[in-house]
């Protein structure tokens, strides 16, 4: 799964990576955005070193007027780490 998700970043446009390094990871769009009316489900990682449940609550949860928050046992790369338990929440969450 790592050595994949490697080889897919080397596959990626150079340029672009580099742009959104140096940049596009700092745009603030809050107040253009925000709130968020339309209901949201936002899925935290358990193990995400960095955008994990309680960043996702602090940055995130704030810009939604609706939002639900939900957890999962992965690392940040939740589609490839756990696709079966991603798939079973997201289809909880569209069936109600």
């Amino acid at each position: 799964m790592g050595e994949r998700a490697i080889r897919a970043s080397f596959q990626a446009n150079q340029a672009g990576w580099e742009a959104w390094l140096n940049h596009g990871i700092y745009e603030d769009w809050t107040d253009r955005c925000a709130p968020i009316t339309i209901p949201a489900l936002i899925i935290a990682a358990d193990h995400d070193p960095v955008w994990g449940l309680d960043m996702q609550q602090r940055l995130t949860m704030p810009h939604f007027a609706d939002a639900t928050i939900t957890t999962v046992d992965s690392g940040h790369l939740v589609p490839m780490e756990a696709p079966q338990p991603l798939a079973a929440i997201l289809t909880k969450y569209l069936a109600s």
